[in-house]
């Protein structure tokens, strides 16, 4: 459904048309049951504040920020930060959907804190979901040699949280929604 274009990719227009579409009927939905709700108190009231675990959780790889939905738990949104982001870029996003999205848990994974190679062949560290560089035997640095050993643990770990959401909603992957920015979102399409 989401590869209109049969190319064999999840183009970005493809991948934000489908994230609109979903929120549209989340948002369409919220506000039927606002308005019967209303309908039946006769007055209108806040929405609930999401709900923060009392720990966060940890997975050993710099672990995740999750804000729990502030009502029934209907969707669970995956979003990977760039490379030198954070999870905490990401925290108050959910504030952006709170009255549209009540059902939905934000789930925020952080990349592990990593030795990175600059272009000069400096060593540094900084959070990255995969080395995107390679230094060669040379002492050249190799800036199209992604570290796929790295890359693999990565998706494997966000596979992880999607079958795990998923088992949480009933085995329907259909309501867990997956994206990233930069080096986050070249890890979502892997």
């Amino acid at each position: 459904d989401l590869d209109e274009d049969m190319g064999g990719a999840i183009e970005f227009y493809e991948f934000k048309k489908a994230l609109h579409t979903l929120l549209q009927k989340a948002i369409e939905k919220k506000r039927e049951e606002k308005r019967e709700r209303l309908a039946k108190a006769g007055r209108l009231g806040p929405p609930p504040k999401p709900l923060l675990p009392p720990e966060e959780l940890m997975d050993g790889e710099g672990g995740e920020l999750v804000v729990l939905a502030s009502g029934t738990h209907t969707h669970t949104v995956v979003l990977l930060h760039s490379m030198y982001g954070s999870a905490e870029m990401y925290s108050r996003l959910y504030r952006r959907f709170l009255n549209y999205a009540a059902g939905f848990k934000f789930i925020f994974p952080r990349a592990p804190e990593r030795p990175l190679i600059s272009p000069n062949g400096d060593e540094y560290k900084a959070r990255a979901w995969y080395n995107p560089t390679t230094l060669r035997d040379t002492g050249d640095v190799d800036g199209n040699t992604v570290d796929m050993d790295q890359l693999a643990a990565q998706t494997a770990r966000i596979h992880h949280i999607i079958e795990r959401e998923s088992s949480i909603l009933g085995g329907d992957c259909s309501r867990v929604v997956l994206g990233g920015t930069h080096m986050g979102g070249s890890v979502a399409l892997h």
